[in-house]
C-alpha cells in the first residue's frame, strides 16, 4: 500500500469516528471540527485572517436538530482536511443565549447559516441545502484551495419512485421492506444509516428487496396517500406472494429489531455482519444420516451412504441436501477426518476478503459439516 493511500485511508476513518461522535439531534452538541461561540469570542475569531461559517440556532429548533448530525459531518470532514485548519473556521451560536449577536446579523429564523469572507464583518447568507455535502461544496467554491471533502457511504437501499414502486412490492417472487421518509425529517436522517445497514446485509438474498421512497416528493405522494402515511418514518413490509397484504412495521428501530423481523417474515437467517447464522443450511435429518457414516466402514460405509442419497431425494430441490451427499461420499472415501480438515479450511477461507455469494457457500457448507460433526460425537 503506497503512503499517499495510506494517508488517504486513515483521514477517512478519522472522519467516520469523528462524525459518529455526535450523531444526535442536538444543535448544542460538542462537535469536533465546530467552533461554540459567544459575545465573549466571536469577534476575536470573525473578521480575521481566516473565513468563517456560523451556525445561528435555537435548541429547540426542529430544523437546527435535524441539521445537527450534518453540521458534525462537516466539522469531522474539517478536522481531517490537509488544510482546512489554516483557511477556515465552521462555528455556531446559541441564539437564544446570545440573542445580540443574532440581531447584530439580522437573525430571526432558525438557523440561520452566515458565511464572513477572510477580514470581513459583512457576512453573505447561506441558501444552499443543509447537508453536509451541500455545506462542504459551498465552502470549497467560496475558498480557492480549500480540501473539504465528505466521504460518501456505498447506498444499498434502493430508492422508489412512483414509477417503479408497484413494479418492486408487488412482485411475488420477493419480499419487500419500503421506508417511507421525508428529507428534511430528523428521525428519518437518524435512521438512514441503519437502514443503510441492514440492506447490506441483505444485498446478496436476490429474493429479498430493502427500500424507500421520499413520500415528501410530489410525485410519490399519491403512493404515500394510498398506504396511509400519517408520519414519517413509516415503514411497510411486503410479503412473498401474489395474494400477500403488506403490514406496517411497528418495531423498534435499531438493526436487531429490523434484522429480526426480516428474518422471520421472509424466512431468511442473516447475521448483523451479513454471514448466515448457524441454523442455515443445516438439515437435521440428513446430518445424523452423515454422521452414521463416519462411524461405518466396508460395505456397512456403502450402505450409509446410499441411506443418505435415499433421505436427500426426498428434499431434490434442496442445493444443501446434495452437499450432505457429497459429505457423505468424502466420508466414505477419505475417512472421518475430512470433517474436520475441510471445516479448518474454510474457516480459514472466510478470515480473508471472500465475500458474495462465494462467502455464503462456504458458510452453508460450514454449518452443514459442523452438523455433522455434532451427531459424530
Amino acid at each position: 500500500m503506497t503512503r499517499r493511500l495510506s494517508v488517504v485511508l486513515a483521514l477517512v476513518l478519522v472522519v467516520f469516528v469523528l462524525a459518529g461522535s455526535c450523531s444526535s439531534e442536538d444543535p448544542g452538541a460538542v462537535m469536533p471540527g465546530i467552533v461554540q461561540m459567544s459575545k465573549d469570542n466571536f469577534d476575536q475569531l470573525v473578521g480575521k485572517e481566516k473565513a468563517v461559517l456560523v451556525e445561528f440556532y435555537a435548541p429547540w429548533c426542529g430544523h437546527c436538530k435535524s441539521m445537527a448530525p450534518e453540521y458534525a459531518a462537516l466539522g469531522a470532514a474539517y478536522e481531517a482536511s490537509t488544510n482546512a485548519k489554516d483557511l477556515l473556521l465552521v462555528g455556531k451560536v446559541d441564539a437564544t443565549q446570545d440573542s445580540d449577536l443574532g440581531k447584530r446579523f439580522g437573525v430571526t429564523g432558525f438557523p440561520t447559516i452566515l458565511y464572513f469572507a477572510p477580514g470581513s464583518l459583512e457576512p453573505e447568507k447561506y441558501k444552499g441545502g443543509r447537508t453536509a455535502e451541500d455545506f462542504a461544496k459551498y465552502l470549497s467554491s467560496a475558498i480557492a484551495g480549500l480540501r473539504l471533502t465528505i466521504p460518501i457511504e456505498p447506498q444499498f437501499a434502493m430508492e422508489l419512485v412512483h414509477t417503479n414502486f408497484d413494479a418492486v412490492v408487488k412482485d411475488p417472487s420477493k419480499a419487500v421492506l419500503v421506508m417511507f421518509y421525508a428529507p428534511w425529517c430528523g428521525h428519518c436522517k437518524a435512521l438512514k444509516p441503519i437502514y443503510n445497514t441492514l440492506a447490506k446485509v441483505f444485498s446478496n438474498d436476490k429474493d429479498v428487496v430493502i427500500a424507500r421512497i421520499n413520500a415528501d416528493d410530489a410525485a410519490n405522494r399519491k403512493i404515500a396517500t394510498e398506504y396511509a402515511v400519517a408520519g414519517f418514518p413509516t415503514v411497510y413490509f411486503f410479503p412473498k406472494g401474489a395474494d400477500e397484504k403488506p403490514v406496517e412495521y411497528k418495531n423498534g428501530r435499531n438493526l436487531e429489531d429490523f434484522l429480526t423481523f426480516v428474518n422471520e417474515n421472509a424466512g431468511k437467517h442473516r447475521l448483523a455482519n451479513g454471514d448466515f447464522s448457524w441454523e442455515c443450511g443445516v438439515i437435521a435429518e440428513l446430518a445424523e444420516a452423515v454422521a452414521l457414516v463416519a462411524t461405518s466402514s466396508g460395505e456397512s460405509s456403502k450402505a450409509a451412504v446410499e441411506a443418505v442419497k435415499a433421505a436427500a431425494a426426498k428434499l431434490a430441490e434442496s442445493e444443501d441436501a446434495a452437499y450432505y451427499i457429497k459429505a457423505a461420499e468424502r466420508i466414505a472415501a477419505k475417512g472421518p477426518a475430512y470433517v474436520e480438515s475441510e471445516s479448518a479450511r474454510l474457516k480459514r477461507t472466510l478470515g480473508g476478503s471472500v465475500a458474495g455469494d462465494r462467502r455464503d457457500n462456504m458458510v452453508r457448507r460450514l454449518n452443514i459439516l459442523t452438523s455433522i460433526q455434532k451427531h459424530m460425537k
